[in-house]
C-alpha cells in the first residue's frame, strides 16, 4: 500500500536556463497553503562542465518582496548528465501561503556553461484554508 505520508503529494515543475541569470517564478497558491517538501532540478540538457548554485525561495510581498532560501543545490555537469535529477530537502516543510510564491535564483555560473535545458521541480502537499480567513485575497463583485 505505500507510505501514507507520501500519499497526498505532488509536483509542479517549470522549464528554465540555468545558463540565464534570473529569479524564475515557479508556483503561487491561491486559497490553499502549499507545504514545500522536496525540491529538484531535473537536467535536460549537458552544458559544457558548467557549475551553478541555484536557491530556491520563498517570497513575501510581490516580485519586490523579501526572499527566504528553501534551499539550495549545486549542478554540476560533470557529475550530473542529462535525465538526472539534484534534489534538495528543506530542514522543515516550508509553507506557502496566498500572496507568497517560489521562486529559483539562478547566479552566474562559476565555471564551463551550466545547462541550458532544465525544469525546476517543487514537490507539495496542500493544506486547506478558507478563503475568508486569508487577508491577501480579495474577491471582486
Amino acid at each position: 500500500m505505500g507510505n501514507s505520508s507520501y500519499a497526498d503529494r505532488h509536483v509542479i515543475s517549470k522549464q528554465v536556463d540555468l545558463t540565464a541569470i534570473q529569479d524564475n517564478y515557479i508556483v503561487a497558491p491561491l486559497s490553499q497553503i502549499l507545504s514545500i517538501h522536496r525540491v529538484g532540478i531535473l537536467i535536460g540538457t549537458s552544458g559544457s562542465s558548467g557549475l551553478v548554485t541555484v536557491t530556491f525561495q520563498k517570497t513575501v510581498g510581490g516580485v519586490a518582496g523579501t526572499d527566504t532560501p528553501i534551499t539550495a543545490l549545486i549542478v554540476s555537469d560533470a557529475l550530473h548528465a542529462a535525465g538526472t535529477i539534484v534534489y534538495g530537502v528543506p530542514t522543515a516543510p516550508v509553507d506557502i501561503g496566498p500572496g507568497d510564491f517560489v521562486n529559483l535564483l539562478v547566479p552566474a555560473e562559476t565555471s564551463g556553461t551550466a545547462p541550458a535545458v532544465a525544469f525546476a521541480l517543487v514537490e507539495y502537499s496542500l493544506r486547506d484554508r478558507a478563503v475568508t480567513d486569508d487577508t491577501s485575497l480579495i474577491a471582486t463583485t
